[in-house]
């Protein structure tokens, strides 16, 4: 059986081109998770994180919804 090589932690610029880390069942891994709930600066619970297209979608306490990585403001 092949061993499996780890990719890097997600980054935006990853999450951009699709390229999440996620595992054998196409769910986010925990190192993304972390890395994303650090990147927002979420400081209360969460019910789920799910991968919506490329960004990961995360349900806040509360009824909010936050993505990661956000999408981008317009330049004016």
């Amino acid at each position: 059986m092949p061993t499996k090589t780890r990719k890097k932690p997600a980054s935006s610029s990853r999450a951009k081109r699709g390229d999440l880390d996620t595992g054998d069942d196409g769910e986010p891994t925990p190192d993304a998770i972390r890395e994303a709930v650090e990147n927002l600066g979420i400081n209360r619970p969460f019910y789920t994180c799910r991968l919506v297209g490329n960004r990961l979608e995360f349900s806040l306490y509360g009824g909010d919804l936050v993505y990661w990585p956000p999408k981008p403001t317009r330049k004016q």
